[in-house]
């Protein structure tokens, strides 16, 4: 039968781990005799220990390694925000230039982020990126071909040239 998942204190633990550090019993023993199991408290008693590993670093133990772990990355997601949402209004211009963007910044930012902080459905991209290009598109961008042509042919000049009455 599978034991009930229980939850400890941060004192209780602390009470555990001095029980083996202090105590000098064997982890062993202590879990056997609160009938606790073994991995948690060697689990316990790691993360009060201080991690040497760094010389760089002052000495964290593994809670404090977790926590700035945890607040770099919240750092970096306020970061990937701000810079996001300076864009000069780039991205309001409609949903498939906002779907561009994000094309082109999937490989840096992770999509589901930025589908939160631009507004948009994630499945909703997936579904524009999958989509094959439209017969109307196709047409614009022959178009686009013909009139970059004509706009060269005639040296560059945009209208009625001045002077020609």
């Amino acid at each position: 039968m599978a034991r009930k998942r229980r939850t400890f204190t941060p004192v209780y633990k602390a009470e555990v781990v001095g029980l083996v550090q202090v105590g000098g019993k064997a982890i062993s023993a202590v879990a056997r005799d609160l009938d606790l199991t073994e991995s948690a408290v060697r689990k316990w008693v790691a993360g009060s220990e201080v991690d040497t590993s760094s010389v760089d670093q002052k000495e964290l133990t593994i809670a404090e390694r977790e926590e700035l772990l945890h607040l770099r990355r919240e750092i970096r997601q306020l970061q990937i925000e701000r810079e996001t949402k300076n864009n000069d209004g780039l991205l309001w211009q409609g949903i498939d230039v906002t779907y561009r963007f994000m094309a082109a910044e999937k490989a840096l930012y992770p999509v589901t982020l930025m589908s939160r902080l631009l507004e948009v459905s994630r499945s909703g991209f997936y579904a524009w990126d999958k989509r094959a290009e439209s017969a109307r598109t196709r047409s614009d961008r022959a178009l686009v071909v013909h009139i970059k042509a004509a706009h060269r042919a005639s040296r560059d000049i945009y209208g009625k040239p001045s002077g020609a009455s």
